[in-house]
């Protein structure tokens, strides 16, 4: 697989920003290949998802062509609109980037570095409303009880079951919730913004680093953007080391010497080997995937005493707008009584379903009765569902709906409104109503704790 650094000579001039820019999209086609493999489990089997990842490798090997880049991001907003409403937190936040570079090239009329350095701005913005919604959304009674900390029980299977039995909980839940607190004020404060990169890769990166979580796609993508927050010096630095670091390494000379043939057995490697075998090709993205963000954040401390100015953030332009006020509004879909999955809310335990609330200050105010018709779940003849319910959870009665029009079979048992029901398809169930085809492609929620275990959903 191609390396994405970028060597001096790789854009033909001297200009830092220009390296500083094609080093992101290398990183960012890095994030999309890692994503679309690992959602389709290294099974390639949709239009969309072939495309994205032939495309991110393509763009690998040749960074400088912008407009396989530009392809790029309009497949991975086909493959974003074609999965949802399943489409995860990063995946929706990838296309509102996307979307925020595309309308600089449509403004600029080009596909330039100066039509993407223009995007910027923008990108940076999104960024941070996507994650200061994130970190917000676990200022909630449940996310601080270590008991029903989300923290935890990742903590726990992060390390294999070893923590479980340890008096660390209160730890875990205070790293957590200060860790992303302090990353999106670190990147607003101008003092800090050079140091708030680099907390924010080695925070994220060193999630990844256990095999029992598979998050290497969503810290890769929050690695890529945390780059655009330095300003070209400090990014030509943190390329230097990295190439220092990287080049000492035979395999790399190896691909940057056959980039094509690297990225094709790349391709077949971590996109289509799980037809044949599933772990392989886990493990081979595994070790990539962590070897790639490992080494960038390695490079990125490496380089931090070196003296560089402060990136501005100034520089947004009315075109970015739109992309900006639909990313924030995109955050507040919870609490609006919209759909609660793939909201910025990502192991939050937030809770905006029902009569109460369980954040600490940010109120719920219901557009819907969407979130009102909660079901607690007793049993189902769908394994996942009966195997929630013995952590006391409730869905959404909308959320059964929408799993019922993919499985015209579900039958699930709960109390609804104090009432004990049986959904079905069968003569005495009370049948669950079929969405509309808006409602099917927009709604989705995840289930609820309601009771005093920990249950994670992100």
């Amino acid at each position: 697989m191609t390396v994405p650094a970028i060597e001096p000579a790789a854009t033909g001039t001297g200009n830092a920003m220009d390296r500083m820019l094609l080093a992101f999209v290398r990183l960012w086609a890095f994030a999309l290949l890692l994503h679309v493999c690992m959602a389709d489990r290294h099974r390639l089997d949709t239009l969309w998802g072939v495309a994205v990842a032939a495309l991110s490798f393509a763009v690998l090997v040749r960074p400088a062509s912008l407009r396989l880049f530009g392809i790029l991001l309009i497949a991975q907003l086909a493959d974003m609109v074609a999965e949802m409403p399943y489409s995860p937190n990063h995946w929706m936040l990838d296309g509102f980037v996307g979307l925020t570079i595309l309308a600089c090239f449509a403004l600029r009329r080009e596909v330039t570095l100066d039509a993407l350095r223009r995007a910027v701005p923008g990108i940076r913005i999104v960024l941070l409303i996507a994650y200061s919604a994130a970190a917000l959304a676990k200022y909630n009674t449940t996310f601080l009880d270590p008991v029903t900390s989300c923290a935890s029980a990742i903590a726990s299977r992060a390390s294999f079951g070893a923590t479980r039995d340890l008096p660390m909980d209160p730890v875990w839940m205070l790293v957590t919730i200060t860790a992303e607190s302090l990353i999106p004020l670190l990147l607003l404060i101008p003092a800090t913004r050079r140091h708030g990169v680099r907390f924010g890769m080695a925070f994220h990166c060193l999630i990844t680093l256990s095999p029992a979580i598979g998050v290497q796609d969503f810290s890769a993508t929050l690695i890529a953007l945390f780059f655009l927050f330095l300003s070209a010096p400090d990014a030509e630095h943190l390329l230097d080391r990295l190439q220092r670091l990287t080049g000492k390494s035979a395999v790399v000379r190896d691909v940057r010497r056959f980039p094509d043939v690297a990225a094709f057995l790349g391709l077949l490697a971590i996109g289509f080997a799980g037809y044949v075998s599933f772990a392989a090709a886990s493990a081979a993205t595994n070790v990539i995937s962590k070897v790639v963000l490992v080494a960038v954040v390695i490079a990125a401390v490496w380089s931090w005493r070196q003296p560089a100015p402060t990136a501005p953030l100034a520089g947004i332009t009315w075109i970015q707008l739109p992309m900006i006020l639909l990313t924030l509004a995109w955050a507040m879909n919870p609490y609006l009584g919209l759909r609660t999955t793939a909201s910025f809310t990502m192991f939050s335990s937030l809770t905006t379903e029902g009569t109460e609330a369980n954040h600490l200050f940010l109120p719920s105010v219901h557009l819907t009765d969407w979130q009102e018709d909660l079901v607690y779940i007793q049993s189902s003849n769908d394994a996942s569902i009966d195997r929630a319910a013995d952590s006391d959870v409730a869905i959404p009665l909308m959320g059964l709906r929408s799993i019922a029009m993919n499985d015209s079979d579900l039958e699930v048992t709960g109390v609804l409104h104090g009432q004990q029901v049986t959904f079905g398809p069968e003569a005495g169930q009370t049948p669950l109503e079929p969405l509309s085809w808006w409602q099917r492609k927009y709604a989705h929620f995840h289930a609820i704790p309601v009771g005093d275990h920990a249950f994670c959903t992100d």
